[in-house]
């Protein structure tokens, strides 16, 4: 909450998505998503809060190398996967 204070434009920007589904063609639909993006701005706010910009460097180094070694290690146990990309 302390760092929200300090983004105001940030908190005008989903407080008037949040609002758009008033006027919305399809206003279910507008209000999901703009609860969707209030739930990743609230995460991003909270990782901005807990980490340095080295720590979430880091992790986010470490959770593309865990991405590309499971994609690897799939490929490898299910290569019909791969004919299917290719092919396509």
């Amino acid at each position: 909450l302390r760092i929200s204070i300090f983004n105001p434009l940030l908190i005008i920007c989903v407080l008037w998505s949040g609002l758009s589904f008033l006027w919305s063609i399809d206003p279910g639909l507008t209000l999901r998503r703009s609860v969707a993006l209030l739930a990743t701005t609230v995460a991003g706010l909270v990782l901005a809060a807990r980490y340095d910009w080295n720590g979430m460097l880091q992790r986010l180094a470490f959770a593309f190398l865990l991405m590309a070694v499971v994609s690897c290690v799939y490929t490898l146990i299910k290569p019909e996967l791969w004919d299917y990309v290719t092919n396509s």
